[in-house]
């Protein structure tokens, strides 16, 4: 039995679709019986949905042959928690649902490897020292980008090998889909291959009413009302069947440009990772809906809201393309929607070297994989 660790709740896309991508390579080395040893119970319906076959629980982890920690935000803490030293919601979330797989190997002699992560900052002084300790008994750890990499060998002081890996979800591909949802994600796009299709993703980043997130609504308005030929895609990476922020955003556009603006819900992994494929041109503030429109040849501008998500568009040399929604003036938030709608319009094509290279280096972390499941 194989376990796979990562950050599976509140149904979010990017976290879930890189326990995907590693279930589907485990899999393919002819392993079928995985265990995913502590998905919330609240959310175990959903997940279940996207992992049918799914066996869940920390029980009888002492017959484990080995453990992948896979992705997700647990060695890098977020804005909430700087500065909480012992305490914070996000220090005890760590200790008491990521450290114990990690624990459970060791005492048991099980190996595992800790891939596609991001590390840092740490503020909490007991999280710090656990997550030292993981690293240094883990079997291979490989981190997404150098600041990563830096932080676990020079702030941490970890006496292992650290390598940089880019991150697993830059290996998707058309070809990865299943066929059916390909088929259907080109039948509804269709009727709209003579507009530029914008993708509006993660909404809630561009509704509400703080000063940062009314210039957000308000530059998007005006470059769509400015640019008629632009159809706006609404979409959410949520399990819910729509969420509340995607019905107001869409209404909010549809009564200030009276147009038409399409509402997709989140309908699975692949069903997202579909969509964007079909997209002309895609806005988003979250980090793996970039990653995959990256990965799958579609330009993307990002208005940043986590340290992670800037150190992606460095490692693929786009810097430019990113920047931390908090301080972004309403000229630039016009500016680069603008950017993204001509983008979209002359279907300009991110593919070139730098693409080719981030491409073949992100597949290393399948190589990990086997590394670890031949060694058993």
């Amino acid at each position: 039995m194989i376990a796979i660790h990562g950050a599976y709740y509140n149904n979010n896309f990017g976290d879930l679709l890189l326990v995907k991508i590693f279930e589907r390579w485990i899999k393919a080395s002819g392993v079928d019986d995985i265990v995913y040893p502590l998905v919330p119970e609240c959310d175990k319906q959903q997940f279940n949905i996207e992992f049918p076959d799914a066996k869940h629980g920390m029980t009888g982890s002492n017959c484990w042959k080995g453990l992948f920690y896979v992705g997700g935000g647990y060695f890098g803490e977020p804005q909430s928690n700087r500065g909480k030293w012992f305490r914070g919601d996000w220090n005890k979330r760590f200790l008491d649902v990521h450290l114990p797989p990690g624990e459970a190997c060791v005492r048991n002699s099980v190996p595992y490897s800790i891939l596609a992560v991001e590390a840092g900052p740490l503020s909490g002084l007991r999280v710090k020292r656990k997550v030292k300790w993981l690293c240094e008994n883990a079997m291979e750890v490989a981190v997404r980008n150098v600041e990563s990499q830096v932080f676990l060998t020079k702030k941490l002081n970890v006496a292992a090998n650290v390598e940089i890996v880019p991150d697993a979800a830059l290996t998707i591909s058309l070809q990865d889909l299943p066929a059916k949802i390909q088929e259907q994600s080109a039948q509804r796009m269709l009727p709209y291959q003579n507009r530029v299709r914008l993708g509006i993703h993660h909404p809630s980043g561009f509704v509400g009413s703080n000063e940062r997130r009314e210039r957000m609504r308000e530059g998007l308005i005006s470059c769509l009302r400015a640019n008629p030929d632009v159809l706006p895609i609404v979409f959410d990476d949520s399990g819910d069947s729509v969420s509340k922020s995607a019905k107001e955003l869409s209404e909010v556009i549809r009564n200030a440009t009276n147009r038409e603006c399409l509402l997709i819900p989140f309908q699975g992994i692949w069903q997202t990772v579909a969509l964007i494929g079909g997209l002309s041109a895609v806005l988003t503030t979250k980090l793996h809906v970039g990653i995959v429109s990256y990965a799958m040849g579609v330009y993307c501008e990002s208005f940043a809201s986590h340290q992670k998500t800037p150190r992606f568009y460095k490692l693929i040399q786009r810097e430019g393309q990113c920047s931390f929604d908090a301080g972004i003036t309403s000229a630039e938030v016009e500016r680069r929607i603008l950017r993204a709608i001509e983008m979209g319009r002359n279907r300009t094509s991110v593919i070139n070297d730098t693409w080719h290279q981030v491409k073949s280096a992100a597949q290393k972390n399948q190589e990990h994989v086997n590394r670890l499941l031949s060694s058993i």
